[in-house]
């Protein structure tokens, strides 16, 4: 995403009722506890860049996995 582009800002232009940038969780609990707005919300968390250390990875294609017998679709269940 670009540094330039200001999200809230474009929200507040398009008529969200409130609009805010933060990196810090707590904003979600902070519009959560908000009174009541006359329109939409919207907020842009921006989150760490990276992978953990030691996140699995897939070790099948997504090819193979809609192939497999026991496949989420398969058993009538959604991705």
């Amino acid at each position: 995403m670009s540094p330039q582009v200001s999200f809230a800002g474009v929200a507040a232009a398009c008529g969200y009722a409130s609009a805010v940038e933060s990196d810090h969780a707590d904003v979600i609990d902070e519009v959560f506890a908000a009174a009541p707005a006359s329109g939409p919300r919207f907020v842009r968390l921006a989150i760490r860049r990276g992978t953990p250390d030691g996140l699995q990875r897939p070790t099948i294609t997504p090819a193979r996995c809609e192939d497999a017998p026991d496949a989420p679709h398969r058993r009538g269940l959604s991705c």
